[in-house]
């Protein structure tokens, strides 16, 4: 019996390397990765065999599941086999075989080379648009981003102005927020933030709130208890708003006054989410199944049935 290391998008940086180290090294007993298509970047592993358990992967611009590109199925069989690895060539197979033809199409496609960049503007150029601008264009921060991304003149066929609809929404946001300068407002709309995500983006808002009424902005964050529901996710959660809130300090660091505290939090967080994977073995799951079995057949549940 094997234990496995476990990697997907919402773990942070740090944890992923981690769980790439248990399961590259050959002394440990993690000899099964299982990864969604976060895999298929920024990490060295060595792979001898990928296995696709599916082929469609949840896209947020149609709010559906979607097949993967040609692209994205090769980043990720890409990780199989690698000439700095243990294995020089890699293997790539299907779960499901009908599943078998799609990805040999996908895998034989060639790929259509990147002729567009995505960039963002310097705030002086939002500067000098803004001063051009009537006062209630300026005074409605989505509007004012909005008038920009569509007047903006960009190289024919080389850029694109990327997180368009990412700002509109944190320019909506700030909106109602008088007391900031426009060049706050932009580095706070330019933050790394989710805006999808509630919890992060209700932190978010607090700390806007704090500082529009230039207050020092403390963390404001308690690391959830390894008891509570959900545990994971909440670390998850908490490792985003507080690499927000180091973000912030680095460019407010007069208003933002915690950031030693918030590193220090961020590295707990860190090795909570190691700790809660290492825990998800087959020995405590099976724990989980007996405290469970033991519930369902005790007498004080068999009675309340009864009723």
């Amino acid at each position: 019996r094997y234990k496995c290391a476990i990697i997907y998008g919402n773990l942070p940086p740090e944890t992923r390397r981690q769980q790439a180290d248990l399961f590259n090294d050959p002394e440990t007993e993690y000899k099964v990765l299982v990864a969604t298509d976060a895999v298929g970047m920024g990490l060295n592993l060595s792979v001898r065999r990928i296995i696709f358990t599916k082929l469609v992967k949840y896209c947020g611009v149609s709010n559906s599941l979607a097949v993967l590109s040609a692209s994205q199925a090769k980043q990720i069989a890409g990780r199989a086999g690698r000439r700095s690895s243990d294995f020089e060539k890699g293997l790539v197979s299907a779960l499901n075989v009908e599943d078998m033809t799609t990805l040999k199409r996908l895998l034989k496609e060639r790929l259509k080379p990147n002729r567009l960049a995505g960039i963002l503007p310097p705030f002086e150029q939002i500067e000098l648009f803004a001063s051009l601008q009537p006062e209630e264009v300026v005074n409605n921060f989505r509007w004012l981003l909005r008038e920009f991304q569509s007047q903006a003149q960009l190289e024919d066929g080389l850029y694109f102005m990327c997180r368009t609809k990412e700002l509109e929404t944190m320019g909506k946001l700030l909106t109602p927020f008088r007391g900031m300068t426009l060049e706050e407002k932009y580095k706070f709309v330019i933050a790394p933030i989710d805006t999808s995500n509630k919890d992060v983006v209700i932190s978010f808002l607090k700390y806007v709130r704090l500082f529009n009424a230039s207050k020092s902005v403390s963390v404001n964050l308690q690391l959830p208890s390894p008891r509570s529901e959900s545990y994971v996710h909440k670390l998850e959660n908490s490792f985003k708003i507080l690499s927000l809130y180091l973000w912030l300090s680095l460019r407010f660091p007069e208003e933002f006054t915690e950031h030693e505290k918030a590193q220090m939090m961020l590295e707990q967080c860190t090795h909570r989410i190691q700790v809660a994977l290492e825990k998800l073995s087959p020995e405590a799951l099976k724990k989980k199944k007996v405290s469970l079995a033991s519930y369902i057949s005790s007498p004080r549940r068999r009675m309340s049935k009864k009723r």
